[in-house]
């Protein structure tokens, strides 16, 4: 038997990772999206057409691939009944999840007609258990790390459980969510309000969508793959944090033609102020620990050349770990890196994430943690935090009004380069952080930290937050409005 994995990005190499060492005795041949994309390690697609495949799995994000690869495909007399897609890496977590789930091999999942019939007895398993009649707002998690599914739970908590169902394509401890593939939640057309804290296209056309950001200001690097997301369904709504975090994406709208209707509501942060609450009703004085948080970024590496202090961080860890002898360190990775590293991401930066882990397993006062269900407990337990551009850092300091130092390879970049300083969470770097260029400048500044009784650079959360404390309330007073599809006064629509 013979499959061909069709695609060059992420998609493609997520898929093949997952069936690495999966389909014994089945021949898996890479293809080429495009002829220029070709690798020494793949055929081209007309290639492909001459050879008789039992399946072919097209793993792209781009829709317009999509289409093209499968009109090429078609036109070159290949059944459609072998073809299949995958958008993503939710397409990639829901197989691992489902198959997981259901004690199912991955092998009988893809060589057989399970595949192109799971959505039909999803649709049928989900009216028996949750009938989408009495469920009118569906809560989808849907991409690497849990589909930010813990930014949503304040937002939740105002509302009575009668009437909302909750989708992802991973394994929750939660059981009322249900594990749906996404092609399931994009045709269910019942629902008046489909909410998401990811930028991903996860509901029906005509079924208006609301995504928090989670995030509190107006760094991004991701900018066209929000701008994608932006564009569907035809009414879309974003719940925006902060100002900056509210003008950046204005800019973004306006310098596009989109077709659909895109408003902004200056929600702000439901999030961060259930975690403010939690951390000011904690009887707990912070301890004399140093969390270690960096953006190590696999996807866009090189957008980290001069930003991001992952080639530093094994040289950070080890001086850091040799000059703070008996202080605990923690070294929190982001569990979307973590995510794409154990999804089988190759690069420099998965090499430095390698480094780094060797080193926290083999030093005795670091310890390595990327789970979310001790994130506030790092936060509060930290006296300082090291980091890049990561937005933990900013909310590390609105929450706590603790020191953080930023070490960049170039501090200078942020004032030269014309799209870094334009961002809103650059201008106030250094005020609210120390900023260091090396590793030894951060050593030298950490004893400071940890011994200073009150820090100077403090900015607190209501200068910047819409709604601080009240934001869930404002989308609980709010939500006949964005379910009726109407623009305040003060919200910006974009038609």
């Amino acid at each position: 038997m013979k499959i061909a994995v069709i695609g060059n990005g992420r998609c493609a190499d997520l898929f093949l990772h997952l069936i690495s060492g999966e389909l014994i005795g089945i021949q898996i041949i890479k293809v080429a999206a495009r002829a220029f994309e070709l690798r020494r390690d793949q055929i081209k697609l007309t290639t492909a057409l001459n050879i008789n495949f039992n399946k072919y799995f097209i793993c792209t994000e781009n829709l317009s691939a999509q289409e093209r690869i499968q009109k090429i495909l078609t036109s070159g007399n290949v059944n459609c009944q072998k073809i299949f897609t995958f958008e993503g890496e939710h397409d990639i977590n829901y197989i691992r999840a489902f198959t997981d789930k259901n004690n199912i091999s991955i092998f009988d999942f893809l060589m057989t007609d399970k595949i192109s019939s799971t959505a039909h007895h999803m649709a049928k398993s989900l009216t028996r258990s949750e009938p989408l009649e009495t469920r009118k707002i569906g809560f989808h998690y849907y991409g690497s790390g849990g589909g930010f599914k813990s930014q949503l739970e304040p937002i939740k908590d105002v509302l009575s459980e009668d009437v909302y169902v909750e989708f992802s394509d991973q394994i929750h401890n939660d059981k009322k969510v249900v594990l749906a593939p996404l092609s399931f939640t994009k045709s269910i057309t019942s629902l008046d309000l489909a909410i998401s804290s990811h930028f991903i296209n996860v509901s029906h056309e005509n079924v208006t969508k609301l995504t928090f950001m989670h995030v509190l200001l107006d760094f991004c690097i991701f900018e066209q793959t929000v701008m994608n997301a932006l564009a569907h369904p035809s009414t879309h709504y974003v719940f925006c944090s902060t100002k900056p975090n509210f003008v950046k994406l204005k800019e973004l709208i306006e310098s596009q033609n989109f077709k659909n209707r895109i408003i902004l509501i200056p929600g702000g942060y439901p999030f961060f102020d259930a975690n403010f609450r939690k951390l000011q009703a904690s009887k707990n004085k912070s301890k004399r620990k140093i969390l270690v948080a960096p953006t190590v970024n696999l996807r866009q590496p090189e957008y980290n050349v001069n930003t991001y202090m992952a080639p530093m961080l094994p040289e950070l860890l080890t001086k850091l770990a040799y000059h703070y002898d008996k202080t605990e360190i923690t070294l929190r990775l982001h569990p979307q890196d973590m995510a794409d590293y154990f999804g089988g991401i190759d690069s420099q930066n998965a090499q430095k994430i390698r480094k780094a882990i060797e080193i926290a397993k083999n030093t005795n006062n670091i310890f390595l943690n990327y789970s979310r269900d001790t994130y506030l407990e790092d936060i509060n337990d930290a006296a300082v935090l090291i980091s890049d551009t990561s937005s933990i850092a900013y909310s590390f300091h609105f929450l706590t009004q603790k020191p953080v130092i930023f070490l960049n390879p170039d501090q200078e970049i942020f004032k030269t380069d014309l799209r870094l300083s334009s961002f809103y969470s650059t201008k106030i770097r250094n005020k609210i952080a120390t900023l260091c260029d090396s590793v030894d400048d951060v050593i030298r500044k950490v004893d400071n930290c940890l011994t200073m009784q009150t820090y100077e650079k403090s900015y607190f959360p209501d200068q910047v937050l819409y709604n601080f404390g009240r934001s869930a309330e404002y989308f609980n007073r709010h939500i006949d409005s964005i379910i009726s599809k109407d623009s305040l006064e003060n919200w910006y629509s974009n038609r």
